[in-house]
């Protein structure tokens, strides 16, 4: 399933979009600069299990709570004042055991 399925609106990275296969624990500050500009400008979405060619194959459960918690920790230990943030997840396929998770970052 491609990502304009679920988002038509999402043609391709821009100011307002990132699309990323995972979010690595390697490089923390990168994460926290695109979250950062987000809560500077008008906001955006991360789209993780979604790679460059913008198929939405999805994550498990298990990834989308290691996510969300890199996350967590990257707001917490790097960005001062905290960014406002919430996260959302919907199914890529008709079995209901793959998602792909979404971060969405606020204006401050």
């Amino acid at each position: 399933m491609k990502i304009t399925e679920l988002y038509p609106d999402v043609i391709t990275e821009d100011l307002n979009y990132e699309l990323k296969t995972v979010l690595s624990q390697d490089n923390p500050l990168k994460w926290a600069k695109t979250i950062v500009r987000f809560a500077n400008g008008e906001g955006g979405i991360i789209f993780v299990g979604v790679n460059d060619n913008r198929d939405a194959f999805g994550l498990s459960i298990e990834e989308i709570d290691k996510m969300k918690n890199l996350v967590v920790q990257i707001n917490d230990r790097h960005i001062f004042p905290h960014a406002k943030y919430a996260f959302s997840m919907r199914s890529v396929d008709n079995d209901g055991g793959t998602v792909y998770s979404g971060y969405k970052g606020f204006p401050v």
